[in-house]
């Protein structure tokens, strides 16, 4: 079974993590107020 990590912007993952396991990121935006 074949499966990808994705995870969002948020997670302050390093970029030698992101690499090492080939991680997908997405971006996190978020408003608040108006």
């Amino acid at each position: 079974m074949k499966f990808e990590i994705i995870t969002d912007s948020s997670a302050n993952l390093t970029d030698s993590l992101i690499e090492k396991y080939d991680l997908k990121i997405i971006s996190l935006s978020y408003f608040i107020g108006e």
